[in-house]
């Protein structure tokens, strides 16, 4: 796995999840659905797209509005195994 996408901050692994479920999403869209602030969003949609987790799309129907979707399979793989180490530890904390 590569190494720039396993310190992100939580923000954008929030945002990187709500993508990864809903496909093409706007910021609006990320907004309503992470509860984030949206100089919070807006950084974290800054680191995802340097390091190239995302990318953003110009809506021909609004040109104001920006799509993001995620840009890299490794980075879909990343969001699955942090999904497992989640349901993992949740089990153990049953036992």
């Amino acid at each position: 796995m590569d190494k720039k996408f396993e310190d992100l901050p939580c923000s954008a692994k929030l945002v990187l999840k709500v993508i990864e479920m809903k496909g093409r999403t706007t910021f609006k869209e990320l907004k309503e659905e992470t509860l984030l602030p949206d100089r919070t969003l807006r950084e974290a949609i800054r680191i995802l797209k340097e390091r190239g987790a995302i990318r953003s799309k110009i809506c021909l129907d609004d040109t104001r509005t920006r799509y993001y979707e995620i840009s890299c399979l490794e980075l879909t793989e990343l969001v699955e195994k942090e999904d497992e180490r989640e349901i993992m530890g949740e089990e153990r904390r049953k036992i």
